[in-house]
């Protein structure tokens, strides 16, 4: 019994070093793995501020295409609409006004220049093909069976199909006249062919009319069809 209260005695100091020293082992490696998680979470913060916010290449590249952007204002491929030039504002109004009467009669400049501007300027929608007066002297017709103004003929002639009209008239150059489409097509176009036709009445050469028609394509270039009045001015004779 002496003997093994002996040996405990002597063991007992042992056991003791050895737990304290074990103790004292675990606190650094407690605080060697708390400092590796302090790394490890500031690891994950910095990797996600990066995700939030892109390079800065990127960001340049998306403010390149940002003004770049064919539909914003002011790009090089969309810009702005440009204000309508007076000129022409005054230009399509008075084109879209006149024609209406006799006394607003369009003239064949207008056939030939103003109106083709305002309907390339896409306003076709609003002058529409419209009924319209027109005003011009009678300088010929397009030959029977022709279908281009190469073929006028500046006299009277055989046909009353269509007249010639030019603003002038000793006007010889077909391409600064229109052309009067002549029909059957209703008892006024009937009487309007009676009267305007070069074949009925050669007297009418070099005379000032007013026509009323349909604004049309007619033998090649814009002109009346369908013609189911007119009128003829008489002008005073010339010093």
């Amino acid at each position: 019994m002496n003997k093994l209260k002996t040996y405990i005695f002597l063991l007992f100091p042992l056991f003791l070093l050895t737990w304290t020293s074990c103790e004292k082992l675990e606190i650094p490696e407690k605080e060697h793995t708390s400092q590796q998680e302090k790394k490890e979470e500031q690891a994950n913060q910095e990797e996600e501020k990066e995700a939030e916010t892109p390079p800065q290449e990127e960001q340049e590249s998306t403010g390149e295409n940002e003004n770049t952007d064919p539909t914003s204002p002011g790009s090089p491929e969309n810009p702005q609409d440009e204000e309508m030039n007076p000129d022409l504002e005054e230009l399509i109004y008075d084109v879209m006004t006149r024609g209406i009467s006799e006394e607003t009669a369009y003239t064949v400049y207008d056939f030939k220049v103003n109106i083709p501007i305002v309907l390339e300027k896409g306003t076709e929608g609003a002058i529409g093909w419209k009924d319209a007066y027109v005003q011009g002297y009678i300088v010929g017709y397009v030959k029977k069976g022709a279908s281009s103004m190469n073929k006028t003929i500046f006299s009277a002639g055989d046909t009353d199909t269509n007249v010639v009209i030019a603003d002038s008239p000793d006007e010889n150059d077909y391409n600064q006249c229109i052309a009067i489409d002549l029909t059957t097509s209703s008892n006024k176009a009937k009487v309007t062919r009676q009267e305007l036709s070069l074949k009925n009445h050669p007297e009418n050469l070099g005379r000032k009319v007013i026509i009323f028609g349909n604004i049309e394509p007619c033998k090649g270039v814009l002109g009346i069809v369908n013609a189911r009045s007119c009128t003829f001015i008489v002008e005073e004779p010339k010093n």
